[in-house]
């Protein structure tokens, strides 16, 4: 699955390292996706060590621009982000719900998919990702 970054080059999720990624989709517009980012920045904060990446993906229209204006206006999560303006990431999903956040092992295998704002700085969200990430043998 295919994202561009800021600078208009393209890249797939395989590029995104990391033992476990948090994909998380969103819009500038969805007031739902705009109230859990924050969560997904301190989420981010807390399970780096841990080998786990989370990733933000704008599906919004208007691309970068929209993007950067609305991170100038509301501040910018420490994420790293993502652009898909023609929504094909979620077409490749089947799925246009948002927020979407996908849970994929470093190889792409979805191990969970949220189709609802969380709040995932949780202690028992993220208590669940570091067990996801390393499964009891």
């Amino acid at each position: 699955m295919q994202y561009f970054d800021e600078f208009g080059h393209r890249h797939d999720l395989n590029d995104i390292v990391g033992d476990l990624i948090v994909v998380n989709v969103w819009a500038t517009w969805c007031v739902p996706c705009v109230t859990e980012l924050p969560s997904l920045g301190k989420l981010r904060s807390a399970v780096a060590q841990d080998g786990i990446e989370v990733f933000a993906l704008s599906v919004d229209r208007g691309g970068v621009p929209k993007t950067r204006h609305f991170f100038e206006q509301h501040g910018r999560p420490d994420l790293n982000y993502g652009f898909d303006p023609r929504g094909v990431f979620l077409d490749q999903l089947g799925n246009a719900v948002l927020p979407t956040t996908l849970v994929l092992q470093r190889d792409g295998q979805v191990l969970a998919v949220s189709e609802r704002a969380l709040d995932w700085s949780a202690p028992e969200v993220v208590a669940w990702l570091r067990r996801l990430k390393t499964p009891e043998s």
